[in-house]
């Protein structure tokens, strides 16, 4: 029968990983996983303008289902755009609050509002935008920003919402 020798013996028994290094594969994990994130900025301002646009398209199919001018306005008070059903004469006053894209719920955005304080686009029963004059508006519904990026939230007349 053939001996072996110690350091044979040791090296087959022992397994696995020894603490140093586990805690050398989790500090090169975590150096790695800080790269990542720093090289992804938020992406607040682009997710505010597509929760706008939505509200926006919406603004529309409201007003087109339910034949009635469905303005959506700029409340200062409120920090944020409303969705709101009006009359035919003051489409922009409407008492009805329909939905709401509030800027607070993503962080560091800031929101430069195409409009004075509550001014909008009023969307017609027949699907075409107005100002709440009912006359021509102006397309730049907001310029949103966060840390890393800065949107544009524009609407043509017949209804293309866009963000640039």
């Amino acid at each position: 029968m053939q001996r072996r020798s110690p350091s044979t013996r040791a090296r087959r028994t022992r397994g696995g990983f020894s603490l140093l290094e586990l805690l050398m594969a989790l500090s090169v994990l975590g150096v790695l996983a800080a790269i990542g994130v720093a090289a992804f900025p938020p992406q607040g301002a682009r997710a505010y303008a597509n929760d706008l646009r939505a509200l926006i398209q919406q603004a529309r199919f409201e007003a087109v289902k339910r034949s009635v001018p469905v303005a959506v306005v700029w409340s200062a008070s409120d920090g944020e755009f409303q969705t709101r059903r009006g009359s035919d004469a003051t489409p922009c006053a409407g008492a009805t609050l329909v939905a709401r894209a509030s800027p607070v719920e993503y962080r560091r955005v800031t929101v430069d509002p195409g409009f004075v304080d509550g001014e909008g686009v009023v969307w017609l029963p027949s699907g075409q935008a107005r100002s709440c004059a009912l006359g021509p508006f102006s397309p730049t519904i907001a310029t949103i920003r966060d840390d890393g990026a800065s949107r544009v939230v524009t609407v043509t007349l017949t209804g293309r919402v866009t963000i640039q």
